[in-house]
């Protein structure tokens, strides 16, 4: 049985990838299983999803603690996510960044077989949005052989409709051209701890009031963006329609009228170029 992690954001689609490929796997005959991990975590939130492939039925339902595979579609959750742990020592870690094999290595002290795969860039480029679940289905089958590529494609055919169908199948080809496979490498420095700001604990008196916690303010949310925007202030016309479309309140008008975006708190959703009167706002990467 081959046990597969996926680590993603919520809007990555990192459930969809484990459907896809355990949908293709049944369809050949094989005994699949997948299935997502997640809380009430919203757009942007890291969430798992677990798939296995076998040839014998698939007796187990529980989440999978020891992977023989570590998907990873968003490189944002290396510094605040423990995504090779469990992962076996002949094991395999799946990475989606623009980031060198050196940088990688050295930034979770990784030894073991990894696979990289700008796979932002090809979602962006065949699709024209920053989902990358399609396009890692290809890095992973190129370097895992976990399904023939045929299968992943009939079903990409069956969960999108025509139009999408072909970008996602395009995506999916590009990526399984283009990831790049490296053999073990022993990593001399020490991996680099992830900041835990906010993870302090302290007891209370029970009923007692706590002034400004600042709970959501030691998280910065806006590590989950892929995208930013870009303002041009002579475009501007101190509307305020940015500000007041913003779902998170990252943009606020400035002493002489015109928006200024909190990049820790900004998602990238886009919302503000979409709705900027003057289209002084764009999105970039």
């Amino acid at each position: 049985m081959l046990e597969v992690r996926f680590h993603g954001r919520g809007g990555q689609g990192a459930v969809t990838s484990a459907e896809i490929v355990a949908e293709a796997a049944i369809d050949l005959g094989k005994y699949a299983q997948s299935m997502p991990s997640f809380g009430p975590e919203r757009r942007g939130a890291p969430v798992l999803a677990y798939l296995r492939v076998s040839d014998m039925p698939i007796r187990i339902r529980a989440e999978i603690k020891k992977p023989n595979i570590v998907v990873v579609l968003d490189d944002g959750l290396l510094t605040g996510v423990d995504v090779t742990a469990g992962l076996a020592k002949d094991g395999l870690l799946i990475i989606n960044t623009r980031q060198d094999e050196d940088a990688i290595r050295q930034a979770i002290g990784y030894s073991g077989k990894l696979a990289l795969v700008d796979a932002l860039s090809i979602a962006m480029e065949c699709l024209g949005v920053p989902i990358t679940n399609t396009t890692m289905i290809g890095a992973l089958i190129k370097v895992s052989g976990i399904i023939p590529i045929e299968a992943a494609l009939k079903q990409v055919g069956h969960r999108f409709n025509a139009k999408l169908a072909e970008k996602n199948v395009n995506a999916l080809k590009k990526a399984s051209e283009v990831a790049k496979v490296f053999a073990p490498k022993e990593v001399k420095s020490a991996p680099k701890k992830a900041a835990s700001a906010g993870q302090t604990w302290k007891e209370i008196t029970v009923g007692a009031l706590i002034d400004n916690p600042g709970d959501a303010r030691s998280y910065n949310t806006g590590d989950w963006r892929s995208q930013k925007p870009e303002w041009d202030q002579s475009k501007c016309i101190k509307c305020g329609v940015c500000y007041m479309f913003c779902p998170e309140g990252a943009i606020k008008m400035n002493a002489e009228g015109y928006p200024e975006v909190d990049l820790f708190y900004c998602k990238g959703c886009g919302i503000c170029a979409k709705e900027c009167w003057t289209k002084c706002f764009k999105m970039v990467r």
